[in-house]
């Protein structure tokens, strides 16, 4: 390997590893035994769509609240799910936690057909690192794919929730 590939292979290593927008990213960068230029399955998918949803997953270039709050200066706990107004609306949230009944609806018939093919699984399956391990093999790639578009899709037909955060002012009165 030249000094120019082991450079840049160093270079996005420690870029995916030290960013906090990135945790996805680093939690596939450690379970693909630490490499951050293979190939992996997901890129082979045919839908560009869908492609994109888990790129943008992956990279933090999506348009749910912990990102687009950011933009604006709003502080995390206040970037709250627009969909049940529970949790902050972050991918995992999206994906495995919102109680939004049609997210609960398409989260179920994604696992349901996950437990059919693995019924192993079942048990070890609601975290973004699982998520990841999915879209690396090739038989679930498509189907992991799917959801992250779908739930996007979903998220994006309705306005972003701001709450505005209190002004250090007002804290002072009520405290």
């Amino acid at each position: 390997m030249s000094d120019v590939d082991v450079m840049w292979k160093t270079e996005v290593v420690d870029e995916i590893t030290g960013s906090p927008t990135t945790t996805l990213l680093a939690v596939r960068h450690w379970e693909c035994n630490g490499s951050a230029a293979a190939f992996r399955p997901y890129l082979d998918i045919r839908i560009p769509a869908h492609r994109i949803a888990l790129t943008r997953a992956l990279t933090a270039t999506h348009q749910l609240a912990v990102e687009r709050g950011k933009w604006h200066g709003v502080s995390r706990e206040w970037l709250l799910c627009r969909m049940c107004s529970n949790d902050v609306e972050d991918v995992p949230h999206v994906l495995f936690v919102c109680p939004f009944p049609p997210a609960d609806l398409i989260r179920r018939s994604f696992l349901s057909s996950v437990w059919d093919q693995y019924p192993s699984w079942k048990a070890r399956m609601r975290s973004p690192m699982h998520l990841l391990l999915l879209a690396g093999t090739d038989d679930l790639a498509a189907s992991v794919v799917r959801i992250v578009h779908e739930m996007f899709t979903l998220w994006d037909s309705v306005p972003l929730l701001f709450i505005h955060q209190p002004t250090a002012e007002a804290v002072r009165e009520y405290s």
